[in-house]
């Protein structure tokens, strides 16, 4: 400045200065200024002076102005933090280097928004997180903002899951349930009907083996149906009442069964209070008659040809005592080279006789000779046979004696006499 015959070099950086500290930047009331260098004007320097770099913790220039860099340690940087009721909570505050900033972090659980924007107290029921029958209930932060409970009444503990079910209430997994079948009166896929005329029943038990998870609840208990089917293609009528069909042991009488036919089984297990939780056990067995066995008794003995003697088939069995008698016929063959043999009146065996007694009576027939006898019974198209064997000899004529043998014995004694048979 001057009148311009004298000029005099203008401090461009003094505070008196317009504009004062020749423009630099400077923050009275944070006290920190970029440096002010007074230079004479030149092309580089147009207005006199040189504004230095913005201070540490600012960005920006001397020239233009300079703002301060956000630091994590000073007021977490910007990022948010909650006051009152959620003055604990606040997002992460990370510094970034090079960069000159800082990075907020995501809202804690239960909140809503951004670090950089802010965060809300959101409504933790709002999309209905639990599952379905568990009551949800908003609750404040920390964690998700909801509680899952379940509220039946079948519920032993808070956080469960409904009846049939097992997690927390928010995620919850159908249990599982196990049932098999671990006995039967079948051998070997095969049942039988011996038996059946007395009552007797094809029997089947089930186990059940139980839930898959100890915090399943089987409050209501399990229920058991028994359904059945034969071969033929016909469901099986069964009944709690006949069959006990609702327990785990099904009872079938011997005489509902069609021998000849397959016969499956299927237990069911559902839950009471969770019928969608469930399982099923299979069995079958074929029914078949068992054999007759003939029997015969009064043969396998050496007797005189002057005796009479007896052969029966009476002890025959039918294990399964099918209704109706015996069909016989007894067939007999010699030693002696003649075809035909006969009973004690003379009839030609064989013969064809049925069941009154089962018994053919003979006569010894001639001495030295051997014979075999065998005897079929059958009964509907189960048959069975046996065989025995007699030998003949020639029977002396009986000879009788008195014993005990004494000539004289006294008038007061009681003599005792006893006629004894021989050959």
């Amino acid at each position: 400045t001057g009148d311009g015959s004298t000029c005099i070099d203008v401090d461009e950086c003094a505070a008196d200065a317009d504009p004062s500290y020749g423009g630099c930047f400077r923050d009275a009331v944070a006290r920190v200024a970029t440096t002010c260098t007074n230079v004479a004007a030149s092309p580089e320097a147009p207005e006199g002076r040189v504004c230095g770099p913005c201070p540490d913790g600012y960005k920006g220039s001397g020239e233009t102005g300079c703002v301060q860099v956000p630091s994590c340690a000073t007021s977490n940087g910007g990022c948010w933090m909650g006051s009152g009721e959620y003055s604990e909570f606040s997002t992460t505050c990370t510094d970034m280097p090079g960069t000159g900033g800082t990075e907020c972090g995501a809202c804690p659980s239960g909140f809503s928004g951004t670090g950089d924007t802010g965060c809300v107290d959101t409504d933790g029921c709002v999309l209905e997180p639990c599952f379905p029958g568990v009551t949800c209930t908003d609750v404040r932060p920390p964690g998700e903002g909801r509680l899952c409970e379940y509220e039946g009444p079948e519920a032993t503990v808070p956080w469960s899951c409904p009846e049939g079910f097992h997690g927390d209430g928010a995620q919850c997994t159908q249990c599982q349930l196990a049932v098999q079948i671990i006995d039967s009166t079948a051998q070997s896929g095969v049942e039988t009907r011996a038996g059946w005329h007395k009552g007797r029943r094809a029997q089947l038990t089930g186990q059940l083996d139980g839930l898959d998870h100890p915090n399943c609840t089987n409050q209501e208990g399990t229920h058991f149906v028994w359904e059945g089917a034969s071969s033929d293609g016909a469901s099986m009528v069964l009944t709690p009442e006949s069959n006990k069909a609702n327990t785990l042991r099904l009872s079938i009488p011997k005489r509902d069964l069609q021998v000849g036919l397959s016969y499956q089984l299927a237990l069911r297990a559902y839950m009471a209070g969770a019928p969608t939780v469930r399982d099923a056990a299979t069995s079958w067995f074929f029914v078949e008659t068992q054999p007759l066995v003939a029997v015969i008794n009064g043969g396998g003995v050496v007797t005189g040809s002057s005796n009479t003697l007896e052969l029966s088939a009476a002890d025959s069995v039918d294990p399964d005592g099918e209704p109706g008698l015996f069909t016989c016929a007894w067939v007999c063959s010699r030693t002696d080279g003649t075809d035909v043999c006969r009973d004690n009146k003379g009839t030609a065996l064989p013969s064809m006789m049925y069941n009154t007694s089962l018994a053919l009576t003979l006569l010894g027939g001639a001495s030295g000779v051997n014979y075999t006898f065998v005897v079929h019974i059958s009964k509907g198209s189960r048959q069975s046979s046996a065989d025995t064997w007699l030998t003949i000899f020639d029977s002396p004529s009986p000879v009788v004696t008195m014993e005990p043998h004494v000539e004289k014995v006294g008038r007061p004694a009681q003599p005792h006499m006893a006629a004894v048979g021989g050959v």
